[in-house]
This record gives structure tokens, sequence and C-alpha cells, in this order.
């Protein structure tokens, strides 16, 4: 129930993640005490995300966990350009190994994108980890005409309560687009370890966190970073929304805020409709 999460999970915001000693990380499941739920269960149903893809630079030291949905395009366009680093980071790091005759533990990702089963310990303790969230409405929404267009299904409120309602009952989502915030986040490192983090940064505050973002960067790297410059957002203007939030009912917003995104709400401090 509401009061039940409300009453095992605490606010997490920017500010309250530690920046003075890696002894006092803890993961992201233990800052926000989040109980295990099997709503968000992709490929596993014990409220664990197997693997997160991850973005890595090792000049500067850091590693952004991607959220999809929470300004992700212009992240990973942002940092491909002004930090020269992608998906593969862990693809070249195994082709280099091979190349020298070393021994590689792992092989290459299928899909060529790398995760936190990469991550080494070493960068784990000390690089910088940082990544995006968004509010659940406006990010659901997203999700949902992203999810829509790629299998080319006409969108329309009836579909898209229907998709939250199943959602709820069954413990799982129909598009990887539509998964929680707390489910990416919740994700492990190594044999069931969670990936601990450094910094959340809000969507509807990019540019103010971006900045708080690169000069902890420069800080763990010891490099010095253009700290005016800042992303450019990514917006996708010929893609139709589906939905708009003028279109949300009373009963489809219940559904979001005090259903299936209800921990989104409550460890990411973003304020619930009124009903």
């Amino acid at each position: 129930t509401e009061a039940n999460i409300a009453k095992t999970s605490q606010t997490l915001s920017a500010t309250d993640v530690s920046t003075r000693g890696r002894s006092r990380r803890r993961t992201f499941e233990d800052r926000v005490r989040v109980p295990v739920m099997k709503q968000f269960a992709l490929r596993s149903q014990d409220g664990i995300r197997p693997h997160q893809e991850v973005m890595v630079s090792h000049k500067y030291k850091f590693i952004y966990v991607n959220i999809r949905k929470s300004a992700s395009s212009t992240l990973r366009i942002y940092l491909r350009k002004q930090f020269q680093v992608g998906w593969d980071w862990c693809i070249k790091e195994i082709r280099e190994m091979k190349a020298k005759g070393k021994e590689v533990q792992m092989e290459e990702p299928n899909n060529k994108r790398c995760t936190t089963r990469y991550l080494s310990e070493d960068m784990v303790k000390s690089y910088f980890i940082f990544t995006f969230v968004r509010d659940p409405i406006d990010r659901v929404l997203s999700g949902y005409a992203e999810w829509t267009a790629q299998r080319k299904i006409t969108g329309n409120i009836s579909h898209f309560q229907q998709a939250m309602e199943q959602s709820l009952s069954s413990g799982l989502i129909p598009n990887e687009h539509l998964e929680s915030q707390i489910k990416s986040l919740n994700t492990e490192w190594r044999d069931g370890v969670r990936l601990p983090l450094d910094y959340i940064g809000r969507v509807e505050r990019f540019y103010q966190d971006w900045k708080s973002i690169l000069r902890l960067i420069q800080f763990h790297s010891g490099l010095r970073l253009p700290l005016n410059r800042a992303p450019e957002r990514q917006y996708n203007l010929r893609k139709e929304k589906p939905i708009r939030k003028v279109d949300l009912d009373r009963r489809v917003l219940q559904l979001i805020a005090y259903g299936v995104y209800a921990q989104d709400y409550t460890c990411f401090g973003y304020q619930k409709p009124l009903l």
C-alpha cells in the first residue's frame, strides 16, 4: 500500500548523496530502503535489474548509468562528443586484451552496449557514478510514445490505461521504456551486489544539476573541465505523442502515481497529482 511504501522509503535527491568519502557510499537499495517487489520484472523476478547500460570515461573517471526516457539521448550524444565515450568502451578493452594475448574472462555484449557487469572493482570504488531521473508522468507518457511507435501501435488513452492495469496486476511491463526508474537503478554490479551511486540529478533542473556534476567530475578526476558548457536537450519533435497530460483522468493518474510508479514518487521526492 501507499502507506507502507511511504513508511519504508525515504526521499532521495541529488543533495542527499555524499561525495566526501567512499566509505559513506551505500547501494541504491540501502539508501532508499526499497521493498523488494516483482512489479517491474523484465528478466528477473527478485526486484533486481540484472545489469544496466553504462557509459564510462577512464580519463575523467566517471560512470553514467542509463535510464531510458530521462534525458538519456541528450546525455549519450553529449558524452560522446565532449568526452569521446560510448556504449562500446568495454568492447574496445576486450579487443585490446585479446590483441595482447591476455586472458579475457567475459565476452563482448551481444547488443554492443556495455553494462554494469563489465565494471571493475576499482572503477566502482573510485569513479564518480551519476544518473538522471524524471517526473514519472512525463516519463511514462514519453515511454508509451516510444513503445507504440516501435510496435506501430495506435496509441490512445484506453490502450494506455489497459497497459497500466495489466502491469499493476501481473507485475510485468510491456516494454523496457516503461520500466520504473527504481527498477532501472536497482541494478546489480556483480554477483547480486547493487551498484552504488554518487549523484542523482533531475531532468526538471537539468542544467543546474549538470553544472554540479561537472564540478564533481572535475574534483574526482583532477582535470579541468569547461564548466559553462552544457548539453543541448534533444527533443524528438517528429514523434507525435499519442497521449498528453490533459488526457489523463482520475483513474489513470491513480494507476501511475499510486500504483505502477508509486515508488518513483516516494523515493525521488516528486509530488503526486491531486485526485
